[in-house]
């Protein structure tokens, strides 16, 4: 039992991804943290990568306009996430998602009923295509009051000239894994890897092996309820591991977890354009990071 757990952290840690802030981030992260024996240097990798096929996800009806909003909205990556907050692939609004009954919007299948339910609506509301557009774009409230702006026709031309562009055309889900290696100096050195992934926005999984005074493994399993709210199951060097974590990712966080005899607790938050971390551990105590 013991063999066959490592080799699923090992596998996961070479292989995959993990918490939605990683997941929802497109660009390299270097976190210092400090600790009361020493401090922890790491830099996380995303990669991107290629799932399902988007076609097989579509409603027939109205297939053509969905697939190029899709594209123009978030190039079909699964956790895109915008400077205003919206979410997924198709970048819906937590409003939004909340009146569509979109629970998390980084779940690619609710993802898509829910942006194909808002256009239909949209359509049978305005009539017309491209004014459906411009109001998915800037907001019905806005179009039906003033009309759509020339920035929302641009927006609904571009839909549909990717519409027309990928209409035969096949593409694909993308989504990010990343590794994230680290190093710790202090009393002793130690090492390890971070990693995780995540299966198309509904389960987040997220391991770390390394060496701290002794060989070290962690894997957490985040079943997400909403795309702000995700259970976590798993293992800590072979004690069952549960928790819960809260998110607005790229803005705050909290997540903890308890272990036989032992929890864990850590916050970030967004202070200008860093992220401060801090929280406790068994094993360390209280600590401090800055991630970049």
């Amino acid at each position: 039992m013991r063999f066959f757990v490592i080799t699923f952290v090992l596998f996961a840690c070479l292989c995959v991804a993990g918490p939605l802030f990683y997941l929802t981030s497109s660009t390299p992260h270097f976190t210092i943290e400090l600790y009361k024996d020493g401090i922890k240097l790491s830099m996380s990798q995303p990669f991107f990568y290629n799932t399902l096929p988007v076609d097989v996800l579509l409603p027939k009806e109205g297939k053509t306009v969905l697939k190029g909003l899709l594209s123009v909205e978030s190039n079909f990556f699964i956790h895109a996430l915008s400077n205003v907050g919206a979410m997924g692939i198709a970048q819906i609004m937590s409003e939004t998602a909340k009146e569509l009954g979109v629970r998390n919007a980084f779940n690619v299948f609710e993802a898509i009923r829910g942006a194909d339910l808002y256009l239909n609506k949209l359509t049978d509301q305005f009539s017309d295509t491209k004014v459906a557009l411009a109001a998915y774009y800037e907001g019905p409230t806005k179009v039906k009051r003033y009309g759509p702006s020339s920035s929302g026709l641009r927006y609904a031309e571009k839909v549909l000239s990717e519409a027309e562009r990928l209409a035969l055309k096949p593409v694909f889900l993308r989504d990010i894994f990343y590794v994230e290696p680290y190093v710790k100096v202090g009393d002793g050195l130690s090492a390890g890897l971070n990693s995780g992934f995540s299966f198309f926005g509904i389960v987040d999984v997220a391991a770390q092996i390394g060496y701290e005074e002794g060989f070290v493994h962690r894997l957490m399993i985040y079943p997400r309820l909403t795309h702000n709210f995700a259970l976590i199951f798993g293992e800590e060097n072979l004690d069952f591991l549960i928790g819960a974590s809260f998110e607005h990712p790229k803005r705050f966080g909290v997540e903890f977890y308890l272990t036989q005899g032992s929890f864990s607790l850590s916050w970030y938050l967004k202070l200008w354009e860093f992220f401060v971390k801090f929280g406790y551990n068994h094993r360390h105590g209280l600590w401090l990071g800055i991630l970049k």
